[in-house]
């Protein structure tokens, strides 16, 4: 399968679309739909894991899927509401990198950030439940957003996929928008083994 990229910022994320991400995208609205309208509003944030049925139907228009070991039962939506921000973190226990669909973006209001992991470095550590999510406990946005700044930021856009660093500390900030904002999230069930750069490797032959 060919695929073009858009924009390399190794390593932090690479932008690129192939054929059949448009397929993707279209499984991931109809999935969105399905969604409970009541819950997605009591939530600011949710993490929306599809059946795994449906997993395999969008795992097998994703290019690299088989050789990324793409995870059939943790194929999930991401959606963030207008308004919030997402703390610093780093995904999972050991989730390195990660392939993301932007599956609704309606504006470009929605910023996301990488950090240098080193000034972080000794803060502690929030693990959601099930441990999803490595977060900064203490972050303070108002006194440490202008303070700390970023190594490199995003305006994800529709329609295209996202070869995306999780092992670095980033935040979303989508404070700005009044627009709701939906993500397909892809991880490999490889783990720690498989990093940003083998991830690279693979998709792409560099």
């Amino acid at each position: 399968m060919s695929f073009q990229i858009i924009e390399d910022c190794s390593p932090y994320f690479i932008r690129y679309t192939h054929p059949g991400s448009d397929k993707v995208i279209e499984i991931c609205k109809e999935q969105k739909l399905l969604m409970v309208d009541s819950l997605l509003k009591k939530q600011s944030f949710i993490h929306c894991r599809l059946p795994e049925s449906v997993g395999i139907s969008v795992l097998n228009n994703v290019y690299g899927a088989k050789e990324l070991n793409l995870s059939t039962k943790r194929v999930s939506l991401f959606v963030t509401q207008s308004n919030h921000y997402y703390r610093p973190h780093r995904d999972g226990l050991a989730v390195p990198v990660g392939v993301n669909y932007n599956v609704d973006i309606a504006d470009n209001k929605c910023i996301t950030s990488w950090y240098n992991n080193s000034v972080f470095a000794g803060r502690p550590i929030d693990n959601l439940p099930s441990n999803t999510s490595r977060e900064i406990a203490d972050y303070n946005r108002q006194l440490e957003k202008d303070i700390i700044k970023p190594s490199k930021s995003m305006i994800a856009k529709q329609g295209e996929v996202i070869l995306f660093n999780t092992d670095i500390f980033h935040d979303v900030d989508n404070s700005s928008s009044t627009n709701e904002r939906t993500i397909l999230t892809l991880r490999s069930t490889l783990f720690e083994k498989l990093d940003f750069f083998q991830a690279r490797k693979i998709l792409f032959g560099y």
